[in-house]
């Protein structure tokens, strides 16, 4: 389920209007497709619980992971008549009611409170179902059944949870990118360290555990995702023959079509910048092949090279699949010097 999730900039009324749309073009996966993408760069916002649902559904679309998958397709099929009941827990069924159908924006404040309740209810129950089958594709149509007094008994308690963990007023949040897995781990790291420690306990307050260790948890690879240059796991996909100068405004044509009209006379701090005291002659000479196999290379006299190392580029690589990683160039002297 989890990805990078980056903020999207929609409000719950365009929200909406593209769930509508999406009914609409279940034959056109195309139009769905590029409502998905839209998102925006990374950035603080604040939001109402009111909200939150509504941003959270788009995030999950563009993340395009198997659970957005699934969740697209529980909100496309799950609809008509409903199936009798079951006493069966699983596949737990979704409340009665469909909370996509229409928008908040002509509602009042208590019923758009009430309306992000179904919804994340909603969500949590998708959720589940995707946790607790190995083939949840195969069992949504049990998901849009009648529930029983045994599934009223958990849609109430979720419902609790959600109104106790739902903040009354605005709250900020920011998207953590390609560092979800690595937060993740990293928070259940603490999670088990303070239950380690006794901090589950009612009387955790009065406790002192100054310098307990925190134990890594880098079992898998995502929760590794930046390591050293290795050329042949790169994958790279364009040439960089696109010509955006004609989209730029005179201010950012100029940086584009010579990055040293935007160059100080700044010295950045060691302290920031990349360690390249590691990088591999053999490795870079490898990293060059790739390049140039993509047309990207271009080789320059060293007079027409950088002056400074704090001018460098660090390329390292970036988990993105047990099979390939992405790149990543740390050019922070660069930008510092930029920036100033």
């Amino acid at each position: 389920m989890s990805r990078g999730y980056d903020c999207i900039s929609h409000s719950p009324v365009e929200l909406d209007i593209g769930i509508q749309q999406l009914h609409q073009s279940h034959k056109d996966r195309s139009a769905a497709k590029i409502d998905a993408r839209a998102i925006c760069p990374l950035e603080v916002r604040e939001v109402t619980f009111a909200a939150w649902p509504s941003i959270l559904l788009r995030q999950l679309f563009a993340s395009r992971t198997p659970f957005s998958f699934f969740l697209r397709q529980c909100i496309l099929m799950c609809r008509g008549s409903r199936d009798e009941a079951s006493t069966a827990l699983f596949p737990l069924p979704f409340p009665l009611g469909d909370v996509w159908c229409r928008g908040p924006e002509h509602l009042g404040v208590s019923q758009r409170s009430r309306l992000a309740v179904r919804r994340s209810l909603y969500l949590a129950i998708a959720a589940l179902n995707f946790m607790h089958f190995q083939c949840p594709l195969k069992v949504i149509s049990g998901l849009w059944r009648c529930p029983g007094p045994l599934h009223a008994a958990v849609h109430a308690r979720l419902i609790a949870l959600i109104k106790a963990s739902g903040p009354a007023g605005k709250f900020s949040f920011l998207s953590c990118g390609r560092k979800a897995h690595q937060l993740d781990a990293r928070l259940k790291e603490l999670h088990e360290a303070l239950q380690s420690l006794g901090f589950d306990e009612g009387s955790f307050y009065k406790r002192q555990h100054e310098g307990a260790e925190v134990k890594p948890r880098n079992d898998k690879d995502e929760l590794r995702p930046y390591r050293p240059l290795d050329a042949s796991r790169l994958k790279l996909s364009g040439k960089g023959s696109w010509d955006c100068g004609e989209h730029l405004s005179d201010l950012l044509y100029m940086p584009f079509v010579e990055p040293r009209s935007n160059q100080y006379d700044v010295v950045p701090p060691a302290a920031v910048l990349p360690d390249m005291s590691k990088v591999s002659a053999e490795e870079t000479l490898r990293l060059c092949k790739v390049w140039d196999a993509q047309g990207l290379l271009r080789l320059f006299p060293c007079a027409l090279g950088p002056m400074h190392s704090w001018c460098y580029t660090k390329v390292f690589n970036n988990f993105k699949s047990a099979q390939v990683d992405r790149q990543i160039g740390d050019r922070r002297g660069q930008n510092l010097q930029k920036e100033g």
